[in-house]
């Protein structure tokens, strides 16, 4: 959470020194952005500031995960004769009752429900050739003994990115960590189409496989915690889910559980 002082708003866009446009400065690259507005000593301007707080802090860590941006303007600068207003009693008693509870994060132990995920399985029964792509994230060792399991039940094999971990703590057959050369030759390419790639974290960093994906089209599927969209060309699906859930879901249909 991203918390910037910043001048009052009559001064913005004036010239005034020390003073930048602050208003969702961040923009793209955060995933709430709020201003706190002048401060005030009122119940309803502190309320009005727990809220705020509260839902950064919602967003930030369950809702959308990822970084978040409070803007806190202020008319005069911190002097050292400055000094601190008192707040009322009345009005400290009232706060100390106002209470906003943070939901703990939801995770759906049961994606077998779920339009998406069914779609997915029935897709996955009539494909023999496919692949399932490990790129940039920083994921737990749960995840790399699911996928790994995916692997081997599906038969796909696993293209770890030279920025993912799966290729330094695997030592299973089914994981290709140098694969670049592969998808730069066309004769590779054309005995071994695949029709599904299951891709998990980040774009890729490999040049051979994003030329890939602009020149052919098979079913791109990415899951990740956010849902964010990671597929330059645009081809691809993408779903909000836990990867490693995801995965052991599949693992559990695959057996009939």
């Amino acid at each position: 959470i991203v918390c910037t002082a910043d001048r009052p708003p009559e001064l913005r866009n004036t010239g005034t020194n020390q003073s930048i446009n602050q208003d969702n400065l961040y923009k793209n690259h955060i995933r709430y952005f709020a201003d706190a507005g002048l401060p005030e000593m009122s119940a309803g301007k502190i309320k009005s500031l727990k809220k705020i707080a509260c839902k950064a802090i919602e967003i930030s860590l369950y809702k959308n995960r990822g970084p978040v941006h409070i803007n806190f303007p202020f008319k005069k600068p911190f002097e050292p004769d400055n000094h601190t207003n008192k707040i009322d009693l009345k009005i400290n008693s009232l706060l100390a009752k106002t209470i906003y509870k943070t939901p703990l994060p939801i995770i759906d132990q049961n994606l077998c429900g779920t339009k998406w995920f069914t779609k997915i399985v029935e897709k996955l029964g009539h494909i023999q050739r496919g692949l399932i792509v490990v790129g940039p994230e920083r994921f737990n060792e749960e995840f790399h003994t699911n996928v790994l399991k995916l692997s081997s039940i599906l038969k796909y094999p696993i293209l770890a990115d030279g920025c993912s971990q799966l290729r330094f703590i695997s030592s299973s057959g089914n994981v290709i960590s140098n694969y670049e050369g592969m998808f730069r030759s066309s004769s590779f390419v054309k005995s071994f189409m695949p029709e599904i790639i299951l891709h998990f974290g980040r774009t890729s960093t490999s040049k051979g496989l994003e030329d890939f994906y602009s020149k052919y089209s098979p079913l791109k599927i990415m899951i990740n915690e956010n849902g964010d969209f990671f597929d330059p060309t645009r081809k691809g699906k993408s779903y909000k889910c836990s990867p490693s859930l995801f995965c052991k879901s599949i693992i559990k249909h695959q057996a009939g559980i």
